[in-house]
This record gives structure tokens, sequence and C-alpha cells, in this order.
């Protein structure tokens, strides 16, 4: 491996480039004093055997740079050099350098930040095993409990269990309540209530999503075999964490929700939130046990009541459509052998027009998705724009140092420096700059993305969305910062090395003159002027509207007006029995 030995040698002469250099120096020495002994031999005195040696031997600066180029890499040497020029350069113009790095941190910050939502929103896939090959029947568009004949939204349970039998396509399938429970459960040991959000799901879940419990075990098919006889429960790594303190006897905790006592048997992996983003349920129960979690949902076994989203897995080498054809199949085949389905004309001539869709569920369910998917969209376009405004304002305030330093530029090009050298020193310059606007742009989005989701979740709660840091953020900041740095980089180099030696060497300074006298730099004000006028009227427009949402007339006075929900089953509470309407007309006089 002829490659790793040539890669290991320049590393290693990289490393100890001091000690090389001695080397080097101490050969030259002795080459030249081997020369001059020879000269010296031949009759020569030993100044004249000195200079015939030197002859001989060369520019020992060019030899040096030579053996260099053999050894290292001059490009990186080159490199390293323009860094720490321009770091110089950006010390001595603290003005410029503080202005410019301001406007990327806020441009590049708002980007990151804005696309670190759409990123979590609409396109991380579910951290899950083969995402890809996930599927969901119908679109999820809703959620609740409906008893219409042939929806392809929502299925009952009945429905789920004879799909997951008869397919032929699907190497699992499991079904997912649509609705979360969000109840007040106690911890046992505890005597206070706390809020759980709780999804019900088939045995099937962890299964077919390819997900292994981080302490403990998954639910299985035999947790959701039989009606309320099972009370398990698989709790999330975070409601752990916050409620548990990550306690390693977790598994002989119990939980109360409602009249009924569960075992507490996993607990999920730490990135796994769940199948819809923006919603992290803090533990997963099996359905079978639905008349147990409040608020008590019946119709478990009803082949009507409708209410379970199905998701499955591709078995290898099927395509979608061939599982939209045997889907379709089996859900005109299921409906009809159900002994209690009204086979109306009506109902008929629906099921004849009924296709069910087969959706890619690689990045999940999400209401979040299609509310703000829109907005994201439109916001990003916006910031996009921020940027380039920042971009305009840099390059005109780099084409303005380029005037003051056309002299230094046009001294080194005097001295034989080639002009692509200098360009790449200046575009090298650019890209620190960009650079470390990027590292204060990641911190301000940081920052920003928590103020973002405390806003948008209109509430104490905030939505559960994982905006962290993480290598797709960063390579997208890193992708806008080399971007940034071409667009506002580029230009003022190759226009600030753009000179006449003689006249800029003998005036001072170059031939653009002054920064209002360049069309360039005009054109740059123009555009800057044109983008901000754009977000001016874009926002003018916004606010308007929310002026004429805050003012619409809602029927009753808004102020000072609070909704109050009260969770009575888990102080044992049956829904509609005397004693909660009683307890709710104490409550309601009292307040």
């Amino acid at each position: 491996m002829d490659w790793l030995s040539e890669l290991l040698r320049r590393l290693w002469m990289l490393m100890r480039r001091k000690q090389f250099d001695a080397d080097l120096k101490e050969e030259m020495r002795l080459h030249l004093e081997l020369r001059e002994q020879e000269q010296i031999q031949t009759g020569l005195s030993p100044r004249e055997a000195r200079q015939a040696a030197s002859r001989r031997f060369g520019n020992a600066t060019v030899l040096k740079q030579k053996s260099h180029m053999a050894w290292g890499w001059d490009w990186l040497e080159s490199f390293v050099h323009d860094i720490a020029y321009g770091s110089r350069a950006m010390l001595r113009s603290p003005a410029l350098t503080t202005v410019a790095l301001l406007s990327l941190a806020l441009g590049i910050g708002a980007n990151t930040a804005i696309f670190s939502l759409l990123d979590a929103v609409m396109l991380r896939s579910l951290p899950v095993r083969d995402p890809a090959k996930l599927i969901l029947l119908g679109k999820g568009n809703i959620s609740g409990i409906t008893g219409d004949f042939a929806r392809t939204e929502l299925y009952s349970y009945p429905f789920y269990r004879q799909m997951r039998g008869e397919n032929q396509v699907f190497s699992d399938t499991a079904a997912i309540c649509s609705m979360t429970n969000d109840v007040h459960g106690f911890v046992e040991g505890r005597t206070e209530s706390e809020p759980m959000n709780v999804q019900l799901v088939s045995g099937t879940y962890f299964t077919t999503l390819g997900v292994r419990a981080f302490v403990g075990r998954t639910l299985n098919d035999a947790d959701d075999n039989s009606e309320g006889d099972h009370p398990v429960a698989v709790i999330s790594y975070a409601w752990w964490k916050r409620s548990l303190a990550q306690d390693p006897n977790v598994l002989n905790r119990k939980l109360k929700l409602g009249a009924t006592t569960y075992n507490i048997i996993g607990v999920a992996p730490p990135e796994f939130f769940g199948t819809k983003v923006g919603e992290a349920p803090d533990m997963w129960v099996p359905l079978s046990m639905v008349k147990e979690v409040p608020p008590h949902y019946g119709g478990y076994k009803d082949n009507f009541s409708e209410s379970l989203l199905i998701m499955a897995r591709l078995k290898p080498g099927i395509s979608i459509s061939e599982a939209t054809s045997n889907v379709n199949l089996l859900f005109r085949q299921i409906l009809l052998g159900f002994p209690d389905a009204e086979l109306s004309q009506e109902n008929m001539q629906k099921l004849d027009r009924t296709k069910v869709p087969l959706t890619p569920m690689a990045t999940g369910l999400s209401a979040l998705r299609r509310q703000f998917s829109e907005p994201l969209q439109i916001l990003m376009a916006v910031v996009a724009l921020v940027l380039l405004i920042a971009c305009a304002n840099i390059a005109n305030l780099l084409l303005a140092r380029s005037t003051s330093r056309s002299r230094e530029l046009a001294v080194r090009q005097a001295l034989g420096a080639r002009r692509t050298r200098i360009i790449r020193q200046l575009i090298t310059e650019s890209l620190l700059l960009a650079l470390a606007g990027g590292v204060l742009g990641v911190a301000l989005a940081s920052v920003a993305n928590r103020l973002v989701l405390r806003m948008a979740s209109g509430g104490l709660d905030t939505i559960p969305l994982d905006v962290s840091i993480d290598t797709r953020l960063l390579l997208f900041t890193l992708a806008v910062t080399i971007a940034t740095a071409l667009i506002f980089g580029t230009i003022p180099a190759f226009r600030g090395t753009r000179l006449q030696l003689t006249d800029t060497l003998k005036a001072g300074r170059g031939p653009q003159g002054t920064s209002g006298k360049n069309p360039l730099a005009k054109a740059l004000v123009i555009s800057q002027v044109a983008l901000s006028l754009v977000l001016m009227v874009g926002a003018g427009l916004f606010l308007r509207s929310l002026v004429n949402l805050n003012n619409v007339d809602i029927g009753f006075n808004k102020e000072n007006v609070l909704r109050l929900e009260i969770d009575s089953s888990s102080a044992g509470y049956t829904p509609g029995e005397p004693r909660e309407v009683a307890l709710n007309q104490q409550i309601e006089e009292r307040v």
C-alpha cells in the first residue's frame, strides 16, 4: 500500500517540520563543504572554492522549497500561512470584522435555526431500523373514533388483526391508537399524581419498527391477545430520566392509571420518541388495555369502531404498488366478511369507489408537518434573503477595504506573487471570516430554536422536537458558511487584484477610487435595498394580517378567560357517574 506509506511519511514530516528543516540545513551545509574541499584540491583558494561550490550547488532557498514540495504538501502550508495572515488582517480591522461577524452570525444563525426545525419536522427519518420500508395504510390525516363504512384513514382492531394475518406483502404489521391519552397517574409509593402521556399500541409495535428496549423488554403479541389481562407498560427514556431519576430497579416499579396498576417491563432507547413527530409519549401500553386507561374508550372488539392507524413493514423485494394491490383486495374482503357490515347500496357503491393509499412512513406521522410545513418553507426563503443581504453588505465592506489595501497588493504582485495566489489568500480570509461567523451562528441558532419552540407551543409545555446540534446540522451550516464565503469573498478578491501596478504604486491607491465611484459597489447597495424592500413588504403584510386576526370578533369577551380540564379518573371516578357530576358542580361553584 504505497499510498498509505506516502501519506504517513508526509504527515510525519508535517509534525516534525522544525526537525526536518534543521536536518535539511545540516545536510546542505555538508554538501557545500564537500564541494568546497573538492574545489580546494583542484588548486583554488578557499574563497574561490566557496564561490564555485555555491554556484554548482544552486540556490539554497529554491532547493529548500523543492524539498518541502517533495516531502510535504505545499498547498497545505500555503493555506496555513493564509489563515495566519488572514487572522492578523481581521485583528487589524476590528470595526469591519465586528460588523461582518454580527451580520454573518445573524444570517447563518437564522438559516441554521430554521433548517433545524425544517429537518426535525419534515426531513429527518425515524430512529428505527430501515425506516424506508415502513408504510402507513391511508394518509394519517385524522384522529379520533369513527363508525363510517369503508374509511381509509382509521381502522378497527378486528380489521387490523385480519389484515396482519392475511396479507402477503408485509413482514409485520402494527396498530397505533390515533389519539394519545393525557392522564394523571401515580407512581407507586407516591401520593401526588403527575401528568402522563400514554400511547396505546399493538403488541407488534416495537418489533415492526425494529426497536429494542434499552432496559428490560418491549411489548409483544402476547401482551395484546386478551382484553384487560396484561397491565404492562414500556416507558420512554426521557420519562425514566425525568420522573424516576433513571432508577436502575425500574423493572420493579409500578404505575397506576385510573383504577389499574401497571408493571413497567422496559425502557425505550434514548433516541426513540415514537412515530409521531412533535409528540413524545411517556409510555406505551397494549391496545388490549384501552378500557382501563382513562378516559376508558370502548369498542375494542367492535368491527366498525375505527380509531387505529395501521403501520406495516414491506417484505424484501415488495414494491409499494404491489403492496397497494394486495391491501385493497384484502380491504374489500375483510369489510364484506364482517357479519355486522351494513351492505346497503350506498355503502357498496362507496366501497367500489374506495382505494386505500399506502403512504411512506420513513419520516413518521406528524400533525406539525401538515400545520407548519408551508410556513417553515416560507421562513427558510426569508432567512435566505437575510443572508444574501448580509453577503452584499460584507462584500461592500471588503471592496472598500481592498481600496485601502491596493498598494499592499500591488507591492506583492510587483515582487513576483501571482494574481491567482493573492486571490486565493483573499478568499481564504473571507472563508476564515465566514467560519467565525458560522460558529457564532450555531451558538445563536441553539438559543433561537428553544425560543421558537416555546413561542410555537402556545402553552407551558414545549413541543417535543429534537432540534439539538447534530452532524446533519453541522454539515448544513458548513455548506452555508462556505457558500457564503464564496458569495461575498470572490467578487472583492477578483476586483481588488485587478490593478495597474505602476499607477497604483505611484498613487498609493487602486484605480477604482472610492467605493462611491465604484459601479460594483453601487450594484451591491442597490441589491441590498431591493432585498430589504422585499422583506419589509412581507413583514408589513404579516403584521397587518396579525392585527386583523387579533381584532376578529369571536362573539364573547375573551379577556381574563381560562379553560380548565379536570381528569377525575385518576381519583377513581368514572366519566358520567353521579359522583363525578357532583364533583364538577362543586368545583364550578367554588371557582
